[in-house]
């Protein structure tokens, strides 16, 4: 059709190829990248260091997922291809902010803050919003939400005809994905973690919930944004109704990709937490086993009698849940 003044169609060797410049995008990457990479220079350069990994995990993995979410092919053909956008949304969604998250963004930059601010900051997860925020059900109703109001609502045609709000959306999506992965696996020590057992069932059920709008739409006979798609008027590739479909099974695919590992990673885990926590009370029965019986000892070396404490207080498991997924 002589209308169309969109990319070439798109092959293998084109995808490779393909990328495109965002302005949002380089700016999001270049704020966030040279501001973890400056405090991680200041860490080393006070003599105490920074693990490498959340640094790979923050800068090369987090941010590097979301500059080819964006620039890559996936943003060159985002506003073309139904099932490209819908790759690049569940990307942005729940790759590069659980990869974030792995950075431990908050405890660095209270590491290199000044006192006063560092201050501030370690204390804003137990304020109201802080809590709210890290609530368990808060990000995964946010998260689990975002498919429905793209795909079932005007959104989507709308974002797919306005550069500005499809921008503003990727950094929404991330920021979003960030809420619920950021309880779920960062290290930051001042956040509220989650326990194994509600971690595992969070992410369970949040992966089985994400199936629904994917397949929802492989189903669909119902061509959605479709005056969108006839302005575009691509004349190659498949159908329209066959690139929705294609999208919705990407949808699904990508979810389940990132949510599988996750549950499985979340199991294994929990399986070493209770492996730790049977040393712990093994060692701490050989101590007691070797301490000198009171009929031996004198009287001023006999120790004071302890209070005993509700099991949840001195819980090895709750103690150590602020070392879960560091590198250090």
């Amino acid at each position: 059709m002589s209308g169309y003044t969109g990319p070439p169609a798109l092959t293998f060797a084109r995808g490779l190829s393909a990328w495109t410049a965002s302005v949002s995008a380089l700016l999001f990457i270049f704020i966030l990248g040279g501001s973890y990479l400056w405090a991680v220079a200041r860490m080393h350069r006070s003599g105490r260091g920074w693990p490498v990994g959340r640094t790979l995990c923050f800068v090369g993995f987090g941010l590097g997922s979301f500059a080819i979410a964006t620039m890559s092919f996936l943003g060159a053909y985002a506003h073309v291809l139904f099932w490209v956008y819908a790759t690049q949304l569940v990307t942005v969604l729940m790759v590069t902010p659980a990869l974030l998250a792995l950075g431990a963004p908050l405890t660095l930059a209270e590491a290199v803050l000044p006192a006063a601010l560092s201050a501030r900051l370690a204390v804003w997860p137990a304020t109201l919003l802080g809590r709210v925020m890290t609530y368990p059900v808060f990000g995964t109703l946010l998260i689990a939400a975002v498919p429905f109001a793209v795909y079932f609502t005007p959104t989507f045609e709308f974002v797919m005809r306005h550069r500005i709000a499809y921008d503003l959306g990727q950094l929404l999506f991330v920021a979003i994905g960030f809420l619920f992965f950021w309880p779920l696996l960062s290290s930051d020590r001042h956040v509220r973690r989650w326990s194994w057992p509600l971690a595992t069932l969070v992410v369970f059920v949040e992966t089985l919930f994400d199936s629904v709008p994917g397949m929802s739409i492989w189903l669909s006979t119902r061509l959605i944004a479709p005056t969108y798609y006839a302005d575009v008027a691509r004349p190659w590739g498949r159908s329209a109704i066959s690139d929705q479909k294609f999208g919705g099974v990407m949808l699904w695919a990508v979810g389940e990709v990132v949510g599988v590992p996750l549950i499985i990673a979340m199991v294994v885990q929990w399986m070493h937490a209770d492996e730790r926590e049977a040393r712990l009370v093994d060692r701490a029965l050989d101590e007691a086993g070797n301490r000198i019986p009171e009929s031996l000892a004198p009287t001023d070396q006999l120790p004071k009698p302890e209070v005993d404490r509700p099991w949840w207080e001195t819980d090895p498991e709750r103690l150590r849940r602020s070392r879960k997924f560091d590198w250090d």
